[in-house]
């Protein structure tokens, strides 16, 4: 896949620098930097810089439904939206549908770069007959295009995946953290908490022969122990998961105990996939939010969790809850400089042409 490196001048301003001390995965519920294939229901916001729901990319024909809890105080753990005139979804690029595909916006307006007047806000068959590609679901909502093309949205974009890009790596280079434990009985791979309190962001780090032998295993179980402590003495759980570089990571283990039945310590798991550049594959529900800006997500089976990821086909759910884990301010220190003075640094897709 060819990239190239762009300068993007932008008048990012205030709201693109208090955006960048933040978890990009505590605002939005998907983030993608390529192609947005299929993800059945999203329940919170979406930013992605291509939709592409054409069947000859492997989109199985399933509408893609976004914001499903945006609309009102909800139990899983999103955010709902201020009016239906929030963006619940944004892209960057473009979007390429077949005849009959849909996108159901079910709280929330569309924010589409101008860029995207090339593909159909109405898609046509070769009779000459169309559909709508967007269904409006609350009254207030509406399809938004910025103006010029490539700049709001594609800038906004570059915005989000840049910060991204650097919490995934920043994450990856920190220490396990002192009195973190993983251990692995009878196929039961329980990871425990450090006792003290003082550790608010708990590490833990996994090599590649580690993770695929506790969870590309379907009689294997994860879980987590709390060692006594209460979730909300806790700010983060970071799970880095190195290598990846050459293979796919594919999970058939159950997930058990407190990460499945307790919403508060969903929000503060993740899994930090830094170094895979190639597929994550979830044949089992998988809980906790997935970090993992170069990779592909494939699977069938649910997320309770954001995820940031290169590309995603994905026949199954992504539920909330967003990641409440907040980045130390030196994470975005040159992020926050850079937008001050109006550039930002990031990897683009090279774009392609769209036929007419």
């Amino acid at each position: 896949m060819n990239r190239k490196l762009t300068v993007v001048v932008a008048g990012i301003g205030i709201a693109g620098i208090a955006e960048a001390q933040q978890s990009q995965l505590s605002i939005y519920n998907l983030i993608v930097r390529n192609n947005l294939v299929q993800a059945n229901h999203v329940y919170g916001q979406v930013i992605a810089q291509n939709i592409d729901l054409r069947s000859s990319s492997g989109n199985s024909g399933q509408p893609l439904e976004i914001g499903t809890r945006l609309g009102a105080p909800n139990a899983d753990g999103i955010t709902p939206i201020s009016s239906q005139s929030t963006a619940s979804l944004l892209v960057g690029d473009r979007i390429q549908a077949d005849y009959g595909d849909t996108i159901r916006l079910m709280n929330g307006s569309a924010f589409l770069d101008s860029d995207v007047t090339r593909a159909p806000i109405a898609t046509v068959d070769r009779s000459g007959n169309s559909t709508p590609l967007f269904q409006l679901q609350n009254q207030g909502a509406s399809i938004q295009r910025a103006s010029p093309a490539g700049s709001a949205q594609a800038s906004r974009f570059d915005s989000v995946f840049n910060a991204v890009v650097t919490e995934a790596s920043t994450y990856g280079a920190l220490s396990a953290s002192a009195g973190a434990s993983i251990a692995t009985a009878n196929n039961a791979t329980t990871f425990t908490i450090p006792s003290s309190t003082s550790v608010r962001r708990v590490v833990f780090n996994l090599t590649e022969a580690q993770a695929t032998s506790i969870f590309n295993n379907q009689n294997s179980s994860v879980s987590f122990n709390l060692n006594g402590r209460d979730v909300s003495s806790i700010d983060s759980i970071i799970v880095n998961i190195a290598g990846f570089g050459n293979s796919s990571f594919t999970t058939q283990a159950n997930f058990t105990g407190t990460v499945t039945s307790d919403l508060s310590f969903r929000q503060r798991l993740l899994w930090n996939f830094y170094q895979n550049d190639n597929d994550i594959s979830l044949s089992r529900n998988w809980y906790g939010s997935i970090l993992a800006p170069a990779a592909n997500l494939t699977g069938n089976s649910n997320l309770d969790g954001a995820a940031a990821v290169n590309n995603i086909t994905f026949n199954a759910e992504i539920h909330g809850p967003t990641w409440t884990g907040v980045p130390e301010t030196s994470t975005y220190a040159a992020v926050s400089f850079v937008a001050a003075v109006g550039g930002l640094t990031v990897w683009r897709r090279r774009r392609q042409a769209v036929a007419a």
